[in-house]
């Protein structure tokens, strides 16, 4: 190492100091912040909170419908896989593989 690599000792632990305080301010915020954090969660009763039903909730209903076969105005696109009414039938179509316009 030449003399220019060398590095004060000094004041690289002065430095380290330093950042020891600031890490232990850092984890006193922290901890304070918890705190009021689980203080709050204490005061609120999510047990018996309304909070009505969640978009995307699972519902335990059973839903009855019927379901009924292609007709024959129908196909089923071969890329979205919905099933079209036939006006609905791309140019780009082929007899093996129909696809709908929006498709295309």
């Amino acid at each position: 190492m030449s003399s220019d690599e060398l590095v004060n000792v000094d004041i690289i632990e002065d430095e380290f100091k330093d950042a020891v305080v600031t890490e232990t301010d850092a984890d006193k915020v922290i901890r304070a912040t918890k705190s009021i954090s689980n203080n709050l969660m204490d005061d609120i009763d999510i047990d018996n909170a309304d909070i009505g039903d969640l978009p995307g909730a699972i519902i335990n209903e059973q839903i009855e419908a019927n379901i009924l076969p292609e007709q024959d105005d129908e196909f089923t696109c071969g890329e979205c896989f919905l099933v079209r009414h036939r006006s609905l039938i791309s140019d780009k179509a082929t007899k093996t593989h129909l696809v709908c316009k929006e498709c295309a």
